[in-house]
């Protein structure tokens, strides 16, 4: 395994479990039940951890793509640059969740706005972390982002 398989395999980690954990611990706070909000708080730890290690594999994929016939460096560093922004927002949501969670286990006051400013940090990472990957899908499938426009191409030679 190389690093663009190595992290082809982790960005499906943070991209599938920082909006399910949000979602579990919306769950959680509307059946007003601790211990599903604190497994949503868990999980999104969990993919602000993985989120390092998937960015980090992220520059030695790219010293492999990069040298690929139709790789561009343009999508390249675009794709780069939103995954950077997506990682401090992953990691800013994976650290409100630890306050959260030592907020509940104490009962402090502040409970309700940590866990209100964790699930909006988590949100904001989730789209984040769509755009990077959108962006990054157009590195090497760039057949994903033509056949709308090629289907429409097609309809209006039909049409003629």
């Amino acid at each position: 395994m190389n690093a663009v398989h190595l992290h082809l395999t982790l960005i499906h980690l943070p991209i599938v479990l920082v909006p399910t954990s949000v979602c579990i611990a919306l769950i959680g706070i509307w059946r007003s039940s601790l211990v599903i909000s604190r497994v949503g708080l868990w999980l999104l730890i969990f993919a602000a951890t993985i989120a390092i290690p998937t960015f980090l594999s992220g520059g030695e994929a790219e010293e492999i793509v990069e040298h690929l016939a139709g790789a561009s460096k343009n999508v390249i560093e675009e794709h780069e640059e939103a995954a950077e922004l997506a990682l401090w927002m992953t990691l800013l949501a994976g650290l409100l969740g630890i306050c959260s969670l030592w907020a509940i286990s104490r009962g402090a006051r502040l409970e309700r706005l940590l866990l209100r400013a964790t699930l909006s940090a988590g949100c904001l990472s989730a789209l984040l972390l769509g755009q990077a990957a959108f962006r990054g899908g157009k590195i090497r499938h760039p057949e994903a982002f033509v056949a709308t426009s090629t289907a429409a191409h097609a309809s209006h030679e039909h049409d003629d």
